[in-house]
């Protein structure tokens, strides 16, 4: 085997320094996001005091168990190809409540494609300041294509979620329930009520929050994508915002339990339960100004929830079983909003989804090229060592 001389290993030493410090050099990006973790949008540089003009916007991602940061996605200030801008305004409290698609696989959020600095953004039109819909996977690749020029006009744009991350629900201060392909300018109004704030899907339903008739309710039935949808109420909440709905009563069919975050008396996180079709109150825990909202259900006696305020992180373990009434519990804090930042709306880290099974045919078929590729390679570094008198 030939060895390399002396200049030419200089010159790979040289080339590998080269090719590190170059490396070095790239802007980081963000990494994946682990599973189980927690990612909460949040508006403010912690440099600039929030105001009612545009803010940069921030995903940061946290872990449950103690507060922890894991680290922080930037979303884009700039225009870069086809993505626009996602700008929130600093001190517009339904704004920024952040969801999972129904799949795990991506987040779903809101904003305006305007600049920093911007004001009077909430009395804009969105033909001039279109309303953009964020879409970041769980390998944190973002995606702002979306810009509508027909939603939440002269008001904010507060939610959105999708089913399978192609397609959209949306909601804003106007405009109604609008559901949209992501990538398009567009959108169709499913709703004659306008005025909405978290827009959900549990179990194969559309659900949404509204301070108009203060209330969680099911929009249409299923997944609709056509107008004429209307508001069925599941139960009435003074000032709902974020909330969670989940299966936990064996006797019960269907989701059967529903938490609100209500941010009205100083704030509170409701608990309902619905038995033989009629929903009623299991008390509520004190969480001041909490809007946003997840959980995850461990089993039907143990189901942790995480709350957003403008200033804080806070947990409540509801272990009081699916028929229990939460009043005598309490939330903990995990951890504070940097000094002039807020937390909007929290949700669940994506996941990414599983690779793709090989068929035991398609497996077969590969061991075979193996097999192949290995033979003719051990079949010509057989010859050539023949042709040099090796």
């Amino acid at each position: 085997m030939e060895r390399l001389s002396r200049p030419g290993i200089s010159a790979l030493v040289t080339l590998t320094v080269w090719a590190v410090t170059w490396a070095a050099a790239i802007p980081s990006v963000a990494s994946p996001f682990t599973p189980g973790n927690l990612v909460i949008y949040r508006v403010g540089d912690g440099v600039a005091p929030l105001s009612n003009t545009g803010s940069p916007v921030f995903l940061d991602e946290y872990r449950p168990d103690v507060g922890t940061l894991v680290q922080t996605i930037p979303l884009p200030t700039a225009a870069s190809g086809a993505d626009h801008r996602l700008v929130a305004v600093g001190n517009s409290i339904p704004e920024g409540l952040l969801t999972r698609s129904s799949d795990g696989r991506f987040l779903f959020l809101t904003g305006y494609d305007a600049s920093l600095g911007a004001a009077n953004l909430l009395a804009s039109s969105a033909a001039s300041v279109p309303r953009v819909v964020g879409r970041v996977g769980a390998d944190a690749v973002i995606d702002t294509r979306t810009a509508l020029t027909d939603a939440a006009d002269a008001s904010s744009p507060r939610s959105a979620v999708s089913f399978e991350g192609n397609a959209f629900w949306f909601t804003g201060g106007t405009g109604g329930v609008r559901y949209a392909l992501v990538g398009t300018t567009t959108s169709t109004q499913l709703t004659t009520l306008t005025n909405f704030r978290q827009i959900q899907v549990f179990g194969g339903q559309l659900y949404a929050s509204t301070g108009t008739t203060p209330s969680v309710g099911e929009v249409g039935t299923g997944l609709p994508i056509a107008a004429g949808q209307t508001l069925t109420v599941l139960v009435s909440s003074a000032s709902p915002y974020g909330f969670f709905l989940a299966d936990l009563n064996a006797n019960e069919p269907g989701l059967d339990t529903l938490y609100v975050a209500d941010d009205s008396t100083m704030g509170r996180i409701n608990k309902y339960q619905r038995v033989a079709g009629a929903w009623s109150a299991l008390g509520s825990v004190s969480c001041a100004g909490c809007r946003g909202l997840t959980a995850v259900v461990s089993d039907p006696n143990s189901v942790a929830l995480y709350a957003t305020a403008s200033g804080s992180l806070r947990r409540f373990v509801d272990n009081f079983g699916p028929s229990g009434d939460i009043s005598t519990g309490a939330t903990a804090l995990l951890t504070n909003a940097p000094l002039n930042t807020a937390f909007r709306g929290v949700a669940l880290a994506p996941i990414a989804p599983p690779p793709p099974s090989v068929p035991a045919a398609s497996r077969e078929v590969l061991m075979l090229l193996v097999v192949l590729l290995a033979a003719t390679c051990a079949w010509g570094l057989t010859s050539r060592r023949r042709g040099s008198g090796s």
